[in-house]
C-alpha cells in the first residue's frame, strides 16, 4: 500500500524533512530564551484551539522538551542522526507519512482525550523507528557505555508504560496513544516475523523429535538399529500389525493378533 502511495503521491514528500524540523526547533527554542511564556502558547491544547487559536496545531511540531542547553543540543543531535538515517532507509516520500501519521495521531489524541501535548511522542517515534531499522547500532551512554539502540528502546518502551501502571489518567494515556502511528507502521511486520519466529520454533522441535524416532525397534528386547548398527530386523508375517523383531527374536516371540 505504501509502495502504491509513494507512486502516486511521492512529487508531494518534502525531502529533508528532518532538517526543517531540526531547523523549527532550534528557532522555537532561542526565542524561548528570550520569552520564557512562548511554550506554554504553541503548546497543542484543544481548548485553545477551538477558542481560536489554529498556530497551536502546527506550532507545537517544534516544541523542545528541555530548557537546558545541554540537554537541547543533545536532543537535536539525537534526532538529526535518527532522522536522517530513517529518511535514508526509507526514501523521503516514506518518511514523510511516517511524520504525517504521527502528526495526526497526536492531535487526534489531544482532541479525544482533552490533553495539551508537545512532540515528545512525535520525536520518541522517530528513535523507536530507528531502533526497528537499526537495531545493533550503538551510543555511548553518558559518553562512556557503549549500548545498542535496541536496549534503549526497551527501556523507553518501559519508561512510556509506567505511568499507565502507577498513576494512570489521560494524560498517561495521551503519551501511549500518541505513538499510534509506530503500530500502524511496523505492528503488521512485528506480527510477521513472530509468527515466522513461531513457526520455525515448532518447525525445529518437530524435527528434533523426529531424530529421537528410531527407524527400526525389536518389540521383544527394544533394540534398535542405535544399539547395534550391523543388527538386522524384521517384519514377522504372522503379527498383524508388522512388529519388527532383532534377529534373535523374529522366531523367538509370542505373535501380537
Amino acid at each position: 500500500m505504501i509502495d502504491r502511495l509513494e507512486r502516486k503521491f511521492n512529487r508531494f514528500a518534502i525531502p529533508r524533512l528532518t532538517y526543517a524540523l531540526i531547523a523549527g526547533q532550534v528557532i522555537v527554542f532561542l526565542m524561548s530564551m528570550v520569552d520564557e511564556s512562548l511554550p506554554e502558547r504553541l503548546l497543542l491544547d484543544p481548548r485553545h484551539v477551538a477558542a481560536g487559536e489554529y498556530w497551536r496545531l502546527v506550532t507545537f511540531i517544534f516544541l523542545s522538551e528541555s530548557d537546558s542547553w545541554v540537554m537541547f543540543l543533545i536532543f537535536v543531535w539525537v534526532n538529526l542522526l535518527f532522522g536522517r538515517a530513517l529518511e535514508q532507509q526509507w526514501g523521503d516520500f516514506k518518511f514523510n507519512l511516517y511524520m504525517l501519521l504521527g502528526y495526526l495521531t497526536s492531535v487526534a489524541t489531544a482532541f479525544l482525550l482533552d490533553v495539551s501535548l508537545g512532540n515528545y511522542s512525535l520525536m520518541l517515534a522517530i528513535f523507536f523507528a530507528f531502533a526497528v531499522e537499526f537495531p545493533d547500532f550503538e551510543l555511548l551512554l553518558f559518553f562512556v557505555l557503549p549500548v545498542k539502540v535496541r536496549i534503549l528502546a526497551i527501556a523507553l518502551w518501559c519508561v512510556s508504560l509506567a505511568p499507565l501502571v502507577f498513576s494512570p489518567g489521560p494524560s498517561a494515556l495521551a503519551k501511549l496513544t500518541a505513538l499510534g502511528h509506530f503500530f500502524i507502521f511496523f505492528g503488521p511486520g512485528m506480527v510477521a516475523r513472530f509468527k515466522a519466529r513461531r513457526r520455525r520454533e515448532v518447525f525445529e522441535a518437530r524435527m528434533e523429535q523426529l531424530e529421537e524416532v528410531f527407524m527400526h525397534r525389536c518389540e521383544v528386547c527394544g533394540m534398535t538399529e542405535d544399539d547395534d548398527s550391523e543388527m538386522m530386523f524384521r517384519v514377522c508375517s504372522n503379527c498383524n500389525d508388522g512388529q519388527e523383531y532383532c534377529e534373535a527374536h523374529i522366531r523367538d516371540h509370542e505373535h501380537v493378533g
